[in-house]
Formats: structure tokens, C-alpha cells, sequence
């Protein structure tokens, strides 16, 4: 005779039928697919975020670099294009600064667009096709 040290109680025994064996099963084929998609969603607008902000983050030290007198346009545009080249997006970069480098009080104007296609990691039917993500700084020359 085997002693018992633990015992279940019925509360916590298993009484399940053989109708419910597949449910489990299922009920994860019906959630997973939307639940991978809400996942793949939020890392999609991660990743969109993300080079967002390196684009704005490039556009205010070029804006900054060329208010100061440090850059021209064009080092201005070559810096900016320089920051951004690891990440393999064909940016559009643009840098105005009114009468050259002398203009005190002026606005200088860095803009910097990319394709969002480009910029997401999945480009899930083309939804992302044709738009494009926008940074623009615009910083007053000293």
C-alpha cells in the first residue's frame, strides 16, 4: 500500500471532455494572426519614429551648424547627407540660408524628407508607397 503525501483536490483535476481537447488550439488560430499584427504594427511605427527623429535630430545641427556660420549650404547639405548615409534611405536634404553667410537675424531653413516606404521595415500591400516622412528646422542666424 502506497502512502500519500499530497493529494489534488477535485477542484483542480483535470475533467475535461474530448470536445475541448481542439479549443485551445483554435481559440490561438483565431487570436495569433491579430496579435502578430498588431506586433508588426507597433514595429512598424518604431521604426518610422526612429528616422523620424534622426532626421529631425540632422536637420537642427545642420540648421544650427549653418546659423552660426560654421557651414554653407552646401557643407550645410553634404554634413546632413553624411549623418544620415547609414541608413540606406534616399533622403531629399535641403538647406537655405538667406544672402550667404551674412545675415544676421535670418532664418535658416534645414529640410529633410524621406520616402516612408523606405523607412519601414515592412512595406505591408504598399500602404506606405507615394508617402513620405518630413523634418524642417528653422533656426534664426546669429
Amino acid at each position: 500500500m502506497a502512502l500519500r503525501i499530497f493529494t489534488v483536490p477535485k477542484l483542480f483535476q483535470n475533467n475535461r471532455s474530448r470536445f475541448e481537447d481542439g479549443a485551445i488550439a483554435i481559440e490561438f488560430a483565431l487570436v495569433a494572426p491579430i496579435f502578430i499584427l498588431i506586433l508588426t504594427g507597433i514595429m512598424e511605427l518604431g521604426a518610422a519614429l526612429f528616422i523620424q527623429n534622426n532626421m529631425v535630430n540632422v536637420a537642427r545641427d545642420a540648421s544650427r551648424r549653418a546659423a552660426t556660420g560654421e557651414l554653407t549650404e552646401a557643407q550645410a547639405e553634404a554634413f546632413a547627407e553624411n549623418a544620415l548615409v547609414n541608413w540606406g534611405i534616399a533622403y531629399d536634404i535641403d538647406v537655405v540660408v538667406p544672402n550667404g553667410a551674412s545675415g544676421a537675424g535670418q532664418n535658416v531653413v534645414a529640410s529633410i524628407s524621406a520616402p516612408l516606404d523606405q523607412a519601414t521595415i515592412i512595406d505591408f500591400l504598399g500602404l506606405m508607397e507615394g508617402r513620405r516622412l518630413a523634418a524642417q528646422v528653422i533656426m534664426r542666424q546669429e
